[in-house]
């Protein structure tokens, strides 16, 4: 990897996934070494391996950076270096690190990058998240408090979600606090919700994130208290009690306590048409375009799944009372294709040799606009 494995994405906001990146690294090296096991099925056993490229003076980035740079006319340098290293107890070199990782597990994997321990996380990116007054990490909000990391929800508490104590033989116990765990939980955005769909007595469970509201499950809440609790606590005997008990801990029974929500989020109103996408809300009217923050709730599947940027196609649409309507494309939109595709289907006199009446021209501006108009309606969720 180039020497950049470990950095952050530049342009952090507030409220971003600081952990995006880095796990984005972790994937592809796990797969890549699951990818390699596979020879195994040929009768072949290899050692796996993942290095990266050392920050340098001179800023080399990549192997190819230091071929053409540092390293140029001697590039049998980094290939001993190469050799030195994967034989080395830490896998530490001038010009690269070099990492076994044949009995590594995913989750040891991902301590290269500090995803299992959101302390060291802090610090080893501490310089880059002091700028966010807000951010996540393994789906979990926090802020920075006195340059210390602390939970940010509607919900704080200086409690656990276990208790750890002794018995009256003075051996150590771990319990589980039922209350603190589903007040945990709710502040996170984990509801049970009632759809048209179900019977009365009957809900599934959702989970409510910047205003975006997606299906969930037991199990995805079991998991999110559990990779908490790794993040959070290093006491082992509280991952096993998690590990073995959780379960039946926060089984079905116990999560009927979380609030009960309806689903009133689609609501659709005439004359204003509202869009989502991952960066915000689009509200259009006849008045124009606005665009900004999700306001209320909305279903995950109505979300665009891309970062919306508008690029004006159509600058106004006249009407003359004598002409008809008359459509005035941007330099943009006489780049767009669907808006080139939109004329060519509307044009029905471009044949060779005949010259288009003032009627045609009329009527050619006509399709077009009602083509517009259709499509218009289509996206619209409120119909008449």
């Amino acid at each position: 990897m180039d020497s950049d494995w470990d950095n952050l994405h530049r342009n952090l906001q507030i409220g971003d996934h600081v952990d995006q990146r880095p796990n984005q690294f972790a994937k592809a090296v796990i797969k890549f070494k699951q990818y390699i096991q596979t020879m195994h099925n040929l009768g072949v056993s290899v050692d796996v391996f993942f290095g990266h490229i050392n920050a340098n003076e001179k800023g080399d980035k990549g192997i190819d950076d230091l071929f053409v740079n540092t390293l140029k006319g001697r590039e049998d340098v980094l290939a001993k270096e190469i050799d030195t290293v994967i034989h080395t107890h830490d896998g530490k070199g001038t010009f690269l690190d070099i990492h076994k990782i044949s009995s590594k597990t995913e989750f040891q994997i991902k301590d290269f990058w500090g995803l299992n321990d959101r302390d060291a996380f802090f610090e080893r990116h501490k310089s880059q998240l002091l700028e966010l007054p807000q951010f996540r990490f393994a789906k979990i909000n926090y802020r920075i408090e006195d340059g210390k990391l602390i939970q940010a929800s509607k919900y704080s508490s200086d409690r656990d979600l276990w208790i750890i104590g002794s018995n009256d033989k003075g051996r150590k116990t771990v319990e589980f606090d039922y209350i603190e765990a589903l007040q945990f939980i709710s502040a996170n955005g984990f509801y049970r919700i009632h759809t048209s769909d179900l019977e009365v007595d009957q809900y599934k469970f959702v989970r409510i994130d910047d205003g975006v509201v997606s299906l969930s499950g037991p199990t995805e809440i079991r998991d999110f208290v559990y990779h908490y609790a790794l993040q959070a606590c290093k006491d082992r005997d509280v991952h096993s009690m998690l590990a073995s008990r959780l379960g039946s801990l926060l089984g079905p029974d116990k999560l009927e306590r979380l609030a009960k929500i309806d689903d009133s989020f689609d609501k659709f109103e005439p004359h204003i048409q509202r869009m989502f996408y991952r960066n915000g809300q689009l509200q259009i009217t006849s008045r124009g375009i606005e665009f900004g923050d999700i306001l209320g709730q909305v279903w995950q599947d109505k979300v665009i799944r891309r970062k919306f940027k508008r690029i004006p196609i159509i600058d106004h649409i006249e009407h003359n009372p004598d002409f008809g309507f008359l459509v005035h494309p941007t330099e943009n939109g006489m780049n767009c294709e669907f808006f080139k595709f939109l004329l060519n289907v509307s044009n029905f006199w471009n044949i060779p040799g005949y010259t288009p009446s003032a009627t045609d021209e009329m009527e050619y501006q006509q399709h077009i606009v009602n083509k517009i108009t259709s499509i218009g309606f289509l996206l619209c969720d409120y119909k008449y």
